[in-house]
């Protein structure tokens, strides 16, 4: 934990020491010998010494409580995820997995990218309420025979798992701005709706850069899978969405470009 950041966050706001109310925060300080952390209130003169494990909790519910903000904020409620129709079945009982948990395990799957240049194969790849339209659209002329999925997926997952990494832009790219803070961080999360270039109608619940990724650490449990979206009807996909309690779109607009293409 950070000395600056702890302040920056907790400076003016209530704290508890476990059910106890302390008052309102004026000043943290750290003590490395035997490694606590002292907190001043305003109006009190004696200082509240507080263990270091029991900060890190603070640390980590103001990091949720933040982050939840920032979702709630933006009305982002979904996670979307690409993958080709044979993936479905092994996704709906597995979870989505990374490409190094696929292979140590010896998974039959199919993947969407074979060249990852991005060199994360132990995250997985997601956008923000809407696919990368631009890598899908290429993804689907490549094999115009595969048939797709696009996965929606319960965005409590980025409150869940605090080892995501929110880029920008597309994290295979060579531009060093595609991540300006620590890329788990609440900052690369709100940065991705960087207001230079943004269409002034994009929702707000839309990245501003339509190939800003999300990458999730392992693994996704089928849990957070809340519905299944194609662009026709297939038996199969509905057979498969209707078995696990999930809703079906089979006109899905997840299949066209944003309303910003031309933009980019």
């Amino acid at each position: 934990m950070n000395l600056i950041e702890l302040n920056h966050l907790f400076v003016d706001d209530i704290f508890f020491y476990h059910s106890k109310y302390l008052g309102i925060v004026e000043c943290i300080y750290y003590h490395e010998k035997p490694n606590y952390y002292s907190i001043k209130v305003y109006n009190k003169k004696n200082l509240y010494c507080i263990p270091s494990s029991y900060m890190m909790e603070c640390y980590k519910n103001k990091l949720k409580y933040l982050r939840m903000s920032i979702l709630r904020s933006k009305g982002i409620s979904n996670l979307v995820h690409f993958t080709v129709i044979s993936n479905l079945a092994n996704v709906l009982k597995n979870g989505l997995l990374s490409r190094n948990i696929l292979d140590n395990e010896n998974f039959v799957y199919s993947y969407s990218d074979s060249i990852r240049l991005d060199n994360k194969l132990d995250y997985i790849c997601n956008s923000i309420t809407f696919p990368n339209y631009k890598m899908f659209f290429a993804k689907r002329q490549e094999d115009v025979n595969k048939k797709w999925v696009v996965l929606s997926i319960d965005s409590d997952i980025l409150v869940d798992k605090f080892d995501t990494e929110f880029y920008r832009m597309n994290a295979a790219s060579n531009d060093i701005s595609k991540c300006r803070f620590n890329p788990c961080s609440n900052y690369a999360l709100d940065d991705m709706f960087y207001p230079e270039d943004r269409e002034p109608n994009l929702p707000s619940n839309y990245t501003t850069n339509p190939q800003a990724e999300v990458m999730i650490k392992d693994s996704i449990s089928s849990s957070y899978i809340k519905s299944i979206h194609t662009n026709y009807y297939d038996d199969y996909v509905h057979y498969l969405a209707n078995n696990s309690n999930l809703d079906y779109d089979s006109n899905s607009d997840l299949f066209k470009p944003r309303i910003d293409y031309r933009r980019w």
